[in-house]
């Protein structure tokens, strides 16, 4: 067993020792703060830093593994859903807000930033982009800075299914589920009043199952 992920350090007793923490091929191993909780079936591999209190679901990936990287970063209370994938290509670095959710089946692909604050929707993908503040990312959703970077502005709402692109034209766009298609990013809808309090009650509750968990596994 790898004794680094002997996480008795960050949440889980002796009983899980998984090798969950391996080094890149630079030999850099992930950096844990305190009361994270990390599920024994995530795998997070080398220049990772994980601030306090992030909560990690079953099946997560975290792979910062092809140096020189600018590494990858989870702010604070960040929640890590089940079977999301995070991962940074040579020279790129990807940093997750403070109190942000990478919900189930998402894919965030350095370059990328997420903003503090912000939803990311299920099995949705952001590459080659930045998120603000304040952004939710509606499920299904495609953010796909493969022809030039893409920045969401904060406070905005990307509805579900809709996707964000350079087109053939050259143009970037955005085109929505209710079919209409935006180049200035800044006349993206702002998030309806009814959607405020959901990524809130989001953190809220991955906050209590990290205690949750943290605790349970203290006895």
């Amino acid at each position: 067993m790898n004794a680094l992920c002997r996480l008795t350090i960050y949440a889980i007793g002796d009983n899980m020792l998984k090798k969950c923490l391996f080094p890149n091929i630079d030999g850099k191993m992930p950096t844990l703060g305190k009361n994270i909780y990390i599920d024994q079936n995530s795998v997070i591999i080398g220049d990772v830093i994980i601030e306090d209190g992030v909560y990690i679901s079953p099946n997560a990936v975290i792979r910062c593994d092809e140096p020189p990287t600018k590494g990858i970063i989870i702010k604070e209370n960040v929640n890590i859903q089940d079977g999301a994938v995070i991962h940074c290509l040579s020279g790129t670095g990807v940093i997750v807000g403070e109190d942000s959710s990478i919900s189930h089946c998402t894919i965030i692909h350095g370059h990328a930033k997420i903003g503090n604050k912000s939803f990311i929707g299920f099995n949705s993908t952001v590459f080659n982009a930045e998120i603000g503040d304040n952004v939710v990312v509606g499920h299904n959703s495609v953010i796909d800075g493969t022809g030039a970077p893409i920045k969401i502005p904060n406070n905005k709402w990307i509805p579900p299914n809709s996707s964000i692109y350079k087109d053939e034209d050259g143009i970037l766009k955005a085109f929505l589920s209710n079919g209409k298609i935006i180049t200035d990013f800044m006349e993206l809808p702002e998030l309806p009043e009814w959607y405020k309090s959901f990524p809130n009650k989001v953190v809220n509750i991955n906050n209590k199952l990290n205690q949750g968990y943290i605790d349970i596994y203290k006895k």
